[in-house]
């Protein structure tokens, strides 16, 4: 029998009843043509970009995002700044970052509202490329390229469960006896929008380990708040 990875623990609210029937909740069909919509939105949205280079080490350094024109510009003070550029000589995905970020603020500094690039991180630029600095061997295993739409994914299972008052997974609640949930809604949702993914990924993506920093990062955006839907 295979052992079972998954993180256990449980990351719906405290108030939630384990998906158990309410005469108020939205209906299975409701909940599915809700969804249509909104997915094909995601996709048209996140088609075609990636998740910021280095994203698990710049986001809780504190990077932030500036509006320039239609754009947004993620921004570091020069003490965040100095933390990863100290990083990127070892680390090849804070290299990643430091290079990603400083690219874009030198491409942004000639505008009114640009912030003007940290020291240390227009320091790391020169370096890079003059040659000095260079990235630093992969190790481990990468990161997720489509991470953006994957947080899109697990925010989307969080807020089925919760708004429509059903599991986020099937074999999480056994008091109810069908076997929607809200893996299964979002699946079937991303299915009928020909972009394939599987109850199964969904459910790693809300409850495994690999996907913990994925839950950490989507929390720290807020794209678990959804107290402006009804």
């Amino acid at each position: 029998m295979a052992q079972d990875k998954t993180d256990k623990t449980d990351k719906r609210p405290s108030d939630f009843d384990g998906g158990a029937e309410t005469d108020a909740g939205p209906s299975q069909k409701e909940i599915e043509e809700a969804l249509d919509g909104v997915i094909l939105e995601i996709l048209a949205d996140h088609k075609g970009k990636e998740a910021l280079p280095g994203w698990h080490l710049a986001f809780p350094m504190g990077l932030k995002f500036i509006q320039i024109g239609k754009a947004d510009c993620p921004v570091f003070s020069e003490e965040q700044a100095a933390k990863i550029v100290s990083l990127a000589e070892s680390e090849p995905y804070a290299f990643d970052a430091a290079s990603y970020v400083a690219g874009l603020n030198i491409s942004i500094d000639h505008t009114p509202k640009a912030p003007g690039i940290p020291n240390s991180l227009r320091q790391f630029a020169a370096r890079v490329l003059t040659g000095e600095v260079t990235r630093p061997r992969k190790r481990g295993r990468g990161r997720f390229d489509d991470m953006p739409l994957k947080m899109n994914m697990y925010s989307l299972c969080q807020m089925i469960s919760q708004k429509g008052g059903i599991p986020l997974a099937r074999n999480r609640v056994s008091r109810r006896e069908d076997k929607f949930s809200a893996c299964d809604a979002v699946a079937e949702a991303f299915s009928r929008a020909d972009h394939h993914i599987t109850y199964e990924n969904l459910v790693s993506i809300c409850y495994d380990k690999t996907y913990s920093e994925l839950r950490d990062v989507a929390e720290a955006l807020g794209l678990l708040d959804f107290s402006g839907f009804d």
